[in-house]
């Protein structure tokens, strides 16, 4: 109880420094994050150095169960991207927000959450490409996506650099994130998303009960006429645009 007390009383560097002192410290240090280290925030790394975050990662990551913002700097974000893949099996919250993150950084992000439940991400410079790792995210609830311009469900051409001839495909968007049979809400929030890739959302997810959608100005009265159609189940609805639609209540 002593040691516990000790560890409320400084910060997270101290305590990382501290618990890497002796095995019985780290196991102290373990127990209170058990119960204190539920959630991370990007300025919680800021005073540790590389070594330490490895460390902090090691002891706290299974514990930790809410990740807020990335680093900015490059090098910082890859470190914390690196951990929190091998470290953070439990996280169930993500909300990153105005700091690129590269297709590549996120899937390697989210490969092993298998528990996460909510996704916000807000100005992080995503495009199509991103949407294939949220796709595989099987038990999640809650999606937002905020200033994300281009996300926009246009199909296109994609070269495969895998192999030697020049093979394409079709990106469906889409169908990525129709594979969502979890989604309860989804937001979007000055995205490109166009009419085709809007039906097919909302044709594939039944289950959806709120949706948000706000000055996306690339949808048209056909994307906003499937929405009584497709979403049978949907509770709440909220849209503010730019344009002049047919509201339907």
């Amino acid at each position: 109880d002593c040691l516990l007390e000790i560890f409320k009383q400084l910060k997270l560097v101290e305590q990382v420094r501290l618990a890497t002192v002796c095995p019985r410290l780290r196991s102290v240090f373990q127990y209170y994050c058990q119960r204190h280290c539920k959630i991370l925030r990007k300025y919680d790394l800021s005073d540790m150095s590389t070594r330490e975050i490895r460390r902090f990662f090691e002891m706290a990551g299974n514990y930790l169960e809410e990740l807020v913002n990335l680093p900015y700097n490059d090098q910082e974000r890859n470190e914390y991207v690196t951990q929190v893949n091998k470290n953070c099996p439990n996280v169930r919250r993500i909300y990153f927000g105005m700091t690129k993150i590269k297709s590549k950084c996120l899937r390697k992000l989210l490969m092993n959450m298998k528990h996460l439940n909510s996704l916000h991400l807000q100005k992080c410079s995503l495009d199509d490409n991103a949407m294939k790792s949220v796709s595989e995210l099987a038990t999640l609830e809650i999606l937002r996506l905020e200033g994300e311009e281009d996300i926009t469900g246009k199909r296109q051409s994609i070269c495969c650099e895998e192999f030697i001839c020049n093979l394409y495909f079709s990106l469906n968007l889409g169908r990525y994130l129709s594979k969502l049979k979890c989604l309860k809400e989804l937001t979007f929030v000055e995205c490109g998303i166009q009419d085709d890739f809007f039906v097919e959302i909302c044709t594939s997810l039944k289950g959806l009960k709120k949706l948000t959608l706000q000055w996306c100005d690339a949808l048209t009265d056909v994307a906003i006429s499937a929405l009584p159609v497709n979403c049978v189940n949907l509770e709440k609805l909220n849209i503010s645009c730019n344009q002049s639609f047919e509201y339907y209540d």
